[in-house]
Protein backbone atom coordinates (compact mmCIF):
# COMPACT_ATOMS: atom_id res chain seq x y z
CA UNK A 1 0.00 0.00 0.00
CA UNK A 2 2.76 2.31 0.66
CA UNK A 3 4.59 1.93 -2.31
CA UNK A 4 1.50 2.73 -4.22
CA UNK A 5 1.13 5.61 -2.46
CA UNK A 6 4.46 7.06 -2.87
CA UNK A 7 4.58 6.15 -6.75
CA UNK A 8 1.42 8.73 -6.95
CA UNK A 9 3.30 11.37 -5.00
CA UNK A 10 6.12 10.50 -7.15
CA UNK A 11 4.26 10.56 -10.55
CA UNK A 12 2.61 14.16 -9.21
CA UNK A 13 6.02 16.16 -8.65
CA UNK A 14 7.33 14.78 -11.85
CA UNK A 15 3.95 15.99 -13.51
CA UNK A 16 4.93 19.34 -11.28
CA UNK A 17 8.43 19.40 -12.52
CA UNK A 18 7.19 19.24 -16.16
CA UNK A 19 4.98 22.57 -15.37
CA UNK A 20 1.85 19.76 -15.64
CA UNK A 21 -0.11 21.54 -12.66
CA UNK A 22 -3.57 20.37 -13.48
CA UNK A 23 -2.30 16.45 -13.26
CA UNK A 24 -0.38 17.15 -10.21
CA UNK A 25 -3.10 18.59 -8.20
CA UNK A 26 -5.05 16.06 -9.31
CA UNK A 27 -2.26 13.34 -8.14
CA UNK A 28 -1.74 14.32 -4.74
CA UNK A 29 -5.68 15.24 -4.01
CA UNK A 30 -5.19 11.37 -5.29
CA UNK A 31 -2.85 10.51 -2.70
CA UNK A 32 -4.52 12.24 0.11
CA UNK A 33 -7.54 10.61 -0.86
CA UNK A 34 -5.60 7.19 0.19
CA UNK A 35 -3.47 8.17 3.05
CA UNK A 36 -3.95 11.04 4.79
CA UNK A 37 -0.03 11.70 5.26
CA UNK A 38 -0.50 12.98 1.62
CA UNK A 39 -1.37 16.18 2.74
CA UNK A 40 2.85 16.42 4.30
CA UNK A 41 3.52 17.30 0.42
CA UNK A 42 1.17 19.38 -0.74
CA UNK A 43 2.87 22.74 0.32
CA UNK A 44 4.94 21.61 -2.49
CA UNK A 45 2.02 22.38 -4.62
CA UNK A 46 0.96 25.28 -2.93
CA UNK A 47 4.69 26.73 -3.63
CA UNK A 48 4.77 26.20 -6.86
CA UNK A 49 0.98 27.55 -7.28
CA UNK A 50 1.96 30.58 -5.36
CA UNK A 51 5.36 31.26 -8.06
CA UNK A 52 3.13 31.43 -10.61
CA UNK A 53 0.40 33.69 -9.58
CA UNK A 54 -2.06 33.28 -12.57
CA UNK A 55 -5.41 32.90 -11.34
CA UNK A 56 -6.43 30.34 -13.89
CA UNK A 57 -3.11 28.02 -13.81
CA UNK A 58 -4.88 28.08 -9.59
CA UNK A 59 -8.27 27.42 -10.98
CA UNK A 60 -7.53 24.84 -12.82
CA UNK A 61 -5.64 23.32 -10.40
CA UNK A 62 -8.73 23.32 -8.06
CA UNK A 63 -10.87 22.20 -9.91
CA UNK A 64 -9.02 18.99 -11.19
CA UNK A 65 -8.15 18.25 -6.99
CA UNK A 66 -11.54 18.63 -6.16
CA UNK A 67 -12.72 16.62 -8.88
CA UNK A 68 -10.37 13.73 -8.26
CA UNK A 69 -11.15 13.87 -4.86
CA UNK A 70 -15.22 13.51 -5.41
CA UNK A 71 -14.79 10.78 -7.99
CA UNK A 72 -13.07 9.22 -5.70
CA UNK A 73 -15.40 9.94 -2.27
CA UNK A 74 -18.28 9.28 -4.27
CA UNK A 75 -18.92 5.55 -4.46
CA UNK A 76 -18.51 5.56 -0.71
CA UNK A 77 -20.86 8.37 -0.13
CA UNK A 78 -23.66 6.31 -1.25
CA UNK A 79 -24.39 4.87 2.16
CA UNK A 80 -22.99 7.41 4.57
CA UNK A 81 -23.67 10.38 5.27
CA UNK A 82 -23.09 13.70 3.93
CA UNK A 83 -20.29 14.59 6.10
CA UNK A 84 -18.68 11.45 6.38
CA UNK A 85 -15.30 12.01 4.38
CA UNK A 86 -14.83 14.88 7.53
CA UNK A 87 -15.50 12.77 9.96
CA UNK A 88 -13.15 9.85 8.36
CA UNK A 89 -10.08 12.25 8.45
CA UNK A 90 -10.58 13.88 11.60
CA UNK A 91 -10.82 10.32 13.41
CA UNK A 92 -7.64 9.35 11.53
CA UNK A 93 -5.94 12.55 11.80
CA UNK A 94 -6.46 11.70 15.66
CA UNK A 95 -4.60 8.07 15.77
CA UNK A 96 -1.82 9.91 14.78
CA UNK A 97 -0.77 12.41 17.41
CA UNK A 98 2.88 13.01 16.40
CA UNK A 99 4.41 12.98 13.29
CA UNK A 100 6.82 10.84 13.78
CA UNK A 101 7.67 8.80 16.92
CA UNK A 102 10.80 7.22 15.80
CA UNK A 103 12.73 9.95 13.70
CA UNK A 104 16.05 11.01 14.89
CA UNK A 105 15.68 14.11 17.46
CA UNK A 106 18.57 16.79 16.65
CA UNK A 107 17.61 18.39 20.01
CA UNK A 108 17.89 15.74 22.47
Amino acid sequence: MDSFFTLIVISAAVMLSERKVAASAALFAAAVMMKLQGIIFLPVLFFELAGQRRADVIFKAAACALGTAAAVALPFSLNNGTLWIFKLFTSTAAEYPYSSVNAFNFFK
